[in-house]
């Protein structure tokens, strides 16, 4: 089984949006079932020259429904800003603990789609699927942070180059 990740979001106008987790740290954050984030550069097929400015896809994710989930559907609807969205990641240290070792961090968010799954309940595979949600999200910086060390890159598309 795949290292657990999980959730915050915060509003511009809502504040904070609450999610299930009880886990202690996690309190108020929902579980990320799914991540995608995809980052290129446009280049020239014949030479592999550069041939444009880096394009981040939205990030995707998917969690399962929540309490967070009619509030995200409102600030998606009403277009609100998120100001913030946090992912945490988690893994197994060598004394068997769960620690946080990285963090994405997304600034001046917008909800762009919201997909509301409900998985084939006649296919087997699916026997221990929740119901969920699949977010994407557009963003105007993005920071990924190795926790040890505090090694981390902001990618701004407001800031100046």
């Amino acid at each position: 089984m795949a290292n657990e990740s999980a959730v915050w979001y915060t509003g511009e106008a809502t504040g904070p949006i609450p999610g299930v987790n009880t886990i202690a740290g996690r309190e108020d954050s929902d579980p990320v079932y799914d991540f995608d984030h995809h980052l290129h550069i446009p280049t020239e097929r014949s030479t592999g020259r550069l041939a444009g400015n880096r394009v981040h896809d939205p990030v995707v994710l998917i969690t399962p429904y929540s309490k967070s989930t009619p509030i995200l559907f409102k600030c998606m609807c009403n277009g609100e800003t998120l100001s913030e969205v946090i992912v945490k990641w988690y893994q197994i240290d060598p004394e068997g603990n769960e620690i946080e070792y990285f963090r994405t961090t997304l600034k001046k968010v917008k909800i762009t789609d919201m997909q509301f799954e409900l998985p084939n309940i006649q296919d087997p595979k699916f026997d221990n699927w929740n119901h969920y949600v699949k977010l994407s999200f557009r963003f105007e910086d993005i920071t990924y942070t190795w926790i040890d060390g505090n090694i981390e890159y902001t990618d701004s598309f407001t800031a100046a180059r």
